[in-house]
């Protein structure tokens, strides 16, 4: 109100228009009042829109973001695998004080040893269910692999104990499934028969017809029960982890054998007899 009484005055004083400076008052008065009421979250027109430029700031792109986690899923199934190996040597040696196991397993075809098992209701992650297998080339026993267990039956005289176990493999028979990509069974219903190498027994009975020879570090876990080792499937995460590339289980366990990879899990399990 101020502006319009002087622009009156000037009009009168001067006789003539004033228009282009009323024009220019309220052109600039205008601006003013639409800065004002502009939403607070809206940059004037001639300002540049900073605020909705940093909004993103700090935010990390999804493909990074995804290559990041896929990096730390990699590390970690690798320090499974390696806990997998380093617990199925100390089960290596275990069994290489037992006469039978000893015996069986100087004349097996391959040995699947579970670390960690628990009776019923088997343990998800790198104890448990979770496992290594080698088989036996011609230049003595090859690389591991990695293999999960979904279900471990031993019938209604088994304990109930968890404890390190290993299934040795007398025929290649009983080997193949280990060579595959497919999931299968050890289980007398699949055709299997199944011996027992008894903790601390002596090398008196002879297993070699079996296809299996079971073997727990646990007292009285198989006591002679059927035993049925289901849903077998191949760990290829952990396996492809621990080599640094993806494989198929035969070329894993045909591959030459690497003293980097299982090194020492295969001096424990030894050589031939």
């Amino acid at each position: 109100m101020r502006k319009f009484a002087l622009l009156t005055a000037t009009m009168l004083v001067t006789g003539g228009l004033a228009a282009p400076a009323f024009s220019a008052a309220a052109t600039t008065t205008d601006e003013t009042r639409n800065v004002a009421q502009a939403p607070a979250n809206q940059a004037p027109a001639n300002q540049a829109p900073a605020a909705a430029a940093g909004t993103n700031a700090g935010q990390v792109p999804a493909a990074r973001s995804d290559d990041r986690e896929d990096a730390e899923d990699i590390a970690e199934d690798r320090q499974e695998a390696q806990e997998i190996i380093a617990a199925a040597t100390k089960v290596a040696n275990q069994m290489a004080s037992d006469g039978q196991a000893r015996a069986a397993l100087d004349k097996a075809r391959g040995v699947f040893i579970v670390p960690d098992f628990a009776q019923g209701a088997l343990i998800i992650g790198a104890g448990g269910g979770a496992g290594v297998f080698l088989a036996r080339t011609d230049e003595g026993w090859g690389n591991p692999a990695f293999y999960e267990m979904g279900g471990l039956s031993f019938g209604a005289q088994a304990g109930g104990e968890s404890g390190p176990m290993a299934f040795m493999l007398m025929t290649d028979k009983a080997v193949q499934g280990f060579r595959n990509d497919d999931d299968f069974t050890l289980s007398a219903e699949a055709g299997y028969t199944f011996g027992e190498a008894k903790d601390g027994a002596a090398a008196t009975t002879d297993n070699t017809a079996k296809d299996v020879v079971v073997w727990s570090g646990t007292e009285g876990a198989f006591a002679g029960a059927a035993v049925s080792v289901g849903d077998i499937s191949y760990d290829e995460d952990r396996t492809a982890a621990y080599y640094g590339a993806a494989s198929r289980p035969d070329q894993v366990l045909d591959g030459p054998a690497n003293n980097e990879h299982g090194g020492e899990l295969r001096a424990a399990l030894g050589t031939r007899g």
